[in-house]
């Protein structure tokens, strides 16, 4: 337990004189006390200075963590708490104490090539087992080189003071191809690319629609139809497993369409019912991704300096995107004048792109960018994490029969998923939850650059430096057991209390904070819908040679190969394959 002995105060402040007379209480609190709690952001600087920014609300509670750092519980306090305290200032040490590789490790440029092959066994798709390693061999918090000096943390309990102090602008590193493209054509760049004001101008309003309870819900009935063409789709069969991964895609594409044009787009259909632009679409699509997995894996570095070949194909397929993008928001803006004109239209219909188009603080450009980001943030992820999840249930054939079973109990053979059948299926959520939790969406569930400097374990961190938290690792060091796939370790039961407690940062598949995903709720919505829709209809295994699949990352999840999956038909009795 930590005690404050000696506070410096600035007399010309009267009100902290009162503070410090009549509030000023040390409270040490267990960690299920403020996990929960969205505290304000804390600094440790120069320790013969004490500041305190202060409202005229009466403080509750100050308590204090294993790292040094003092936690506030009350919001009157919202920026830094610096404290002079001798025994704190003994506690703090500086950034180049903080344990990590040494010597030419430390160079920048140098030290990021030698943390790859050839100088080592890993890759950028193997980033998350160089984490790991770097963890085991140095600990909880490591200091290493990785495009400029870095800082990584393992411990759910560092990853909550890194959150605290992001502040309100958080600075994310954007993937440069994308921030290259918007700024050689003059575009508004997007959530990813964007930082500070500006961002914040982009993601509130987006906020305000994609965040609220039942913003995903609405979508349901539209989205049911898709994911039943989708199991049209499988039982047409057989399909290799690169045609398998592309139906994957399609249906995830299909279905975040609906969301961002109030249209079906036609991608599930067979080539010859699909419009030109669909498959223009469908295909630009794919592509960007590859090429963004070029600029991430260093494939491509070029394109920092000239328009190579692959900045000139990223361009081509953003081009084509924007255009057809263009198209389907130009018909929804003549349907939402037509309603209005008809006076029909609902200003408060949950629709997402009607809403958007209706609000006159928000000019074009921008709500294009925030569909474009919707859709491109909800395809490849959401394909990718469908399959690893149909993966750990043909890996577990006990978990998918018993997720079959509690579909079948509450929708039968046929019916539809609803909003109030998904609120009684928890094993379906801990399904999805704890597939999240054994292979994780991303390498990385948070990469901040750091406002200020600010003191995590026990070390002084400097502003500017990139602080990573990997959630590989905290998804096995803080589970029993941790490498089975175990969904019960996410039911709660008679009491509420689930099965296994773990720290609410301990797996966070989607981030967290102000720069967490924008569209989870839809995107695990769609994982819901075609695994009901595909486990009503059918059984899911995997072939012998995927049984052992591994795998990586690029920008998210990546099977080191496709994934071959084998469907039986449930209502067939020969157990027919269509896979």
């Amino acid at each position: 337990m930590m005690t404050l002995r000696s506070l410096t105060v600035n007399k010309s402040v009267p009100f902290l004189k009162r503070f410090y007379t009549t509030c000023f209480r040390i409270w040490s609190a267990p960690s299920e006390r403020y996990q929960y709690s969205a505290l304000p952001s804390l600094t440790c600087l120069k320790p013969t200075l004490c500041l305190l920014t202060c409202s005229k609300r009466p403080a509750r509670h100050v308590f204090s963590c294993s790292n040094g750092s003092l936690l506030w519980s009350h919001k009157g306090f919202h920026r830094n708490v610096v404290t002079s305290s001798s025994h704190i200032a003994q506690q703090v040490k500086e950034f180049k104490d903080v344990p990590g590789p040494e010597g030419l490790s430390q160079w920048p440029v140098i030290g990021t090539v030698l943390n790859f092959k050839p100088f080592t066994n890993y890759t950028v798709w193997t980033l998350h087992l160089f984490f790991s390693s770097l963890i085991d061999q140095y600990g909880p918090i490591v200091r290493f080189q990785f495009a400029g000096p870095t800082v990584l943390l393992s411990d759910p309990r560092d990853a909550e003071i890194l959150f605290q102090n992001e502040g309100r602008y958080p600075n994310r590193p954007p993937i440069d191809l994308g921030d290259l493209y918007c700024k050689r054509n003059n575009l508004h760049g997007g959530f990813n690319e964007l930082q500070g004001e500006d961002w914040y101008a982009l993601r509130s309003p987006a906020n305000k629609r994609l965040l609220k309870p039942g913003s995903a819900t609405h979508y349901l009935e539209q989205q049911n139809e898709v994911a039943k063409d989708l199991v049209g789709v499988l039982k047409k069969g057989p399909l290799s497993a690169e045609e398998l991964a592309d139906t994957f895609f399609k249906y995830a594409s299909e279905s975040i369409a609906v969301v961002c044009f109030n249209a079906r787009l036609g991608f599930l259909e067979p080539p010859s019912r699909r419009s030109a632009d669909t498959e223009r679409f469908s295909q630009a699509s794919l592509k960007h991704f590859q090429l963004l997995m070029h600029s991430v894996t260093g494939e491509s570095v070029a394109h920092r300096f000239y328009r190579n070949k692959t900045y000139r194909e990223f361009e081509d397929t953003c081009n084509v995107m924007n255009e057809i993008t263009d198209k389907y928001l130009h018909k929804a803006i003549a349907e939402v004048q037509f309603k209005k004109q008809e006076k029909s239209f609902d200003p408060n219909e949950p629709n997402l792109l009607y809403s958007f188009l209706s609000d006159s603080t928000l000019n074009y450009s921008r709500i294009k960018v925030i569909m474009n980001n919707l859709y491109n943030g909800g395809t490849d992820s959401t394909a990718k994490n469908l399959m690893v999840l149909l993966f750990n249930l043909a890996r577990n054939q006990d978990k998918q029969q018993k997720l079959y079973e509690e579909i079948q109990t509450v929708l039968g053979p046929e019916q539809p998923l609803t909003k109030d059948a998904l609120a009684i299926m928890p094993y379906l959520k801990a399904c999805l939850r704890e597939s999240f939790r054994l292979i994780n969406p991303t390498a990385l569930s948070a990469l901040r650059v750091l406002h200020h400097d600010t003191v995590i374990r026990g070390y002084r961190i400097p502003s500017g430096v990139a602080v990573a938290y990997s959630t590989h690792k905290s998804s096995r060091e803080n589970f029993v057991d941790p490498e089975r796939y175990v969904p019960e370790r996410w039911l709660r039961g008679p009491k509420q209390r689930r099965e296994e407690e773990s720290h609410i940062l301990a797996n966070i598949p989607f981030g967290y904070g102000a720069r967490g995903c924008l569209g989870r709720w839809f995107a695990e919505q769609e994982i819901y819908l075609a695994t009901v829709k595909i486990l009503q209809n059918l059984q899911v295994h995997v072939h012998p040679d995927s049984q052992n699949t591994k795998f990586g990352y690029a920008i998210f999840v990546e099977p080191d190969k496709p994934i071959q999956f084998l469907f039986t038909r449930r209502e067939t009795a020969d157990k027919t394959c269509v896979r």
